[in-house]
Order: structure tokens, then C-alpha cells, then sequence
């Protein structure tokens, strides 16, 4: 049942605030400071996978140019 609320949530928010990741901690049943080490991962790992596409984008016009 985690897993599943974590891709649900995973897959339907490009770009989540810190109140959704919030939320979606606490639904996970975590507080405290595992509430606050949640959402800081998690906008971590939003924030690589944003690097990553920018990336991948700025290749892609790069070919598109040549």
C-alpha cells in the first residue's frame, strides 16, 4: 500500500511543494524529524531528475542545431 501511494503520488506531481510532500508523508504515517527527512529527499530527488531533463533537452537541441 506505501509503494503504491508513493508512485501514485510520484506519477501525478511534476513539480510538488513541500505541503504535498507534507501530506503525503504524514499519510505515510511518518513525524517528526522522519516527516522532515522525507520531504527534503524527496525535493532532492525532484530537483536531480529535473537537472537530468533540462540535460537531456539541452542535448536534444543540440542535435537539432547540428
Amino acid at each position: 500500500m506505501v509503494s503504491f501511494l508513493i508512485a501514485t503520488c510520484w506519477l501525478t506531481m511534476s513539480s510538488t511543494t513541500a505541503q504535498q510532500l507534507r501530506e503525503t508523508g504524514e499519510a505515510l504515517g511518518l513525524k517528526g524529524s522522519e516527516l522532515m527527512n522525507f520531504v527534503r529527499k524527496q525535493q532532492v530527488l525532484e530537483r536531480e531528475d529535473k537537472e537530468k531533463e533540462d540535460e537531456r533537452k539541452a542535448k536534444g537541441d543540440e542535435c537539432k542545431a547540428k
